[in-house]
């Protein structure tokens, strides 16, 4: 799957949390938590797919 250019780079913010069907009525601080999470979601999965990567170049 290939990401065209112009969303490449677009990150994740409280308004578009707050643009997502069944969170319009979040609050400001509810939607960054979810922002927080799932920028960490990400951080995890990076750094599990990176160890991955590693253990089968060792391999």
């Amino acid at each position: 799957m290939e990401i065209s250019e112009s969303r490449k780079h677009e990150g994740l913010s409280i308004a578009k949390i707050k643009r997502i069907k069944n969170y319009e009525n979040v609050s400001d601080e509810q939607a960054q938590e979810i922002l927080l999470a799932v920028k960490n979601l990400a951080i995890i999965f990076y750094e599990h797919l990176n160890n991955k990567k590693k253990e089968q170049e060792k391999k």
